[in-house]
């Protein structure tokens, strides 16, 4: 009976610090789980910013692009503002040219009016 007090009280022993131990490793594996899954997520958000990253190594090439843009849009501005001045230029030389004519009109009819009357007299 003592072999079964003694091997009792080695069980009693070992018991307490075993059960210790498989609480600790409970433990250690629901952290391992919530690792793992905290791993997963940064994993897809490291895809998520490594796609990202490649967005963001295309922006020299945009702004060179937009440069050329820019440079492209100034030249038709210019274009566009000279060709404003080139119609206005025309606009007015046609008016001074109608204004001109308008006026030779008026001094031929005025002078054949003229002559119609003397020619009447004489």
């Amino acid at each position: 009976m003592e072999e079964t007090g003694l091997s009792k009280n080695i069980l009693d022993l070992i018991y307490e610090p075993i059960e210790a131990i498989l609480q600790e490793l409970e433990q250690l594996r629901s952290s391992q789980l919530n690792l793992q899954s905290n791993v997963k997520l940064t994993s897809k958000d490291i895809l998520v910013i490594d796609s990202e990253l490649e967005g963001f190594k295309k922006v020299p090439e945009y702004v060179i692009k937009l440069h050329g843009i820019k440079k492209d849009m100034m030249e038709i501005s210019e274009r566009a503002s000279s060709l404003v001045e080139r119609a206005k230029k025309i606009k007015d030389e046609k008016h001074a040219q109608r204004q001109k004519d308008d006026e030779r009109k008026r001094q031929l009819t005025a002078k054949l009016s003229s002559n119609l009357t003397s020619n009447k007299k004489s």
